[in-house]
C-alpha cells in the first residue's frame, strides 16, 4: 500500500525488499540453469560438427575442469530421456564463475581463433550478480566483508545490507536480455567447424 502522496509504506518497501531479493535468487538460478543447457546442446550437436573430436574435446575439458560424473547423478535420470550433454554440464561446477563457464565454452573452439562468450563487462556485471545472489541466499542479505572482497566493485559494501530498490529487477531483466542475446551470437560466432 502507499502514502497519500503515492509514497509505499515502510511495511510496503519492507515486502518489495524481500520479493526483490527473492527474485534476484530466482533469476541467477534460472541463468544458471540456462547456461548448463545451452553448453549441453552444443555438446549433443557436436555431432554435427565437421572436426570435432570428443578426444580432444574431453582433453580440453579436462584442463579447465575435473570431469567426474557420480552413479547417483546418472541414476536420478533413470527412465528419462536424458542428454549425455546434461549429464556433463551437471558434473561440472562454478556455473557461478563467469570465467569458468567462458573455459567450458571455449573447450568447443577450433582453431588458433578464440572467442570469448562474454565481454569484460558482461563477466563484471555477473560477477556482481553473483555475489549478490550468494549473500541473498546463505547471509540474509549481508555482504560479508570477506564476500565484499571476492569481487573489486564490491569492496566497499563489506558488513551492509542489500537493499534493492523498486526498479531493481526491472533493470536486471532488462540486462539479461542483453546478456542471453549476446551469449547467442557469440555462441554462433564461435570458430567451430561445421561440415
Amino acid at each position: 500500500s502507499t502514502k497519500k502522496r503515492g509514497e509505499y509504506t515502510k511495511a510496503s518497501q519492507d515486502s518489495l525488499q524481500i520479493i526483490s531479493a527473492c527474485l534476484l535468487a530466482g533469476i541467477m538460478g534460472s541463468f544458471e540453469t540456462f547456461q548448463k543447457y545451452l553448453f549441453a546442446n552444443m555438446f549433443e550437436y557436436s555431432i554435427y560438427l565437421k572436426d570435432f573430436d570428443a578426444k580432444f574435446f574431453f582433453e580440453k575439458l579436462g584442463k579447465v575442469a575435473s570431469l567426474h560424473i557420480e552413479p547417483y547423478h546418472i541414476a536420478a535420470y533413470r527412465d528419462n530421456r536424458t542428454a549425455i550433454g546434461l549429464l556433463i554440464a551437471e558434473s561440472l561446477n562454478n556455473w557461478h564463475s563467469p570465467d569458468k563457464v567462458d573455459k567450458y565454452f571455449s573447450c568447443f573452439q577450433t582453431g588458433k581463433l578464440k572467442r570469448s562468450l562474454y565481454s569484460n563487462e558482461t563477466q563484471d556485471n555477473l560477477r556482481i550478480l553473483w555475489q549478490m545472489r550468494h549473500s541473498i541466499v546463505h547471509t540474509a542479505c549481508t555482504i560479508t566483508i570477506p564476500d565484499a572482497q571476492k569481487v573489486k566493485q564490491l569492496n566497499a559494501f563489506g558488513n551492509n545490507t542489500i537493499c534493492l530498490q523498486k526498479n531493481f529487477i526491472q533493470e536486471v531483466v532488462r540486462k539479461f536480455h542483453i546478456i542471453i542475446n549476446l551469449m547467442n551470437i557469440r555462441v554462433l560466432e564461435m570458430p567451430l567447424d561445421f561440415g
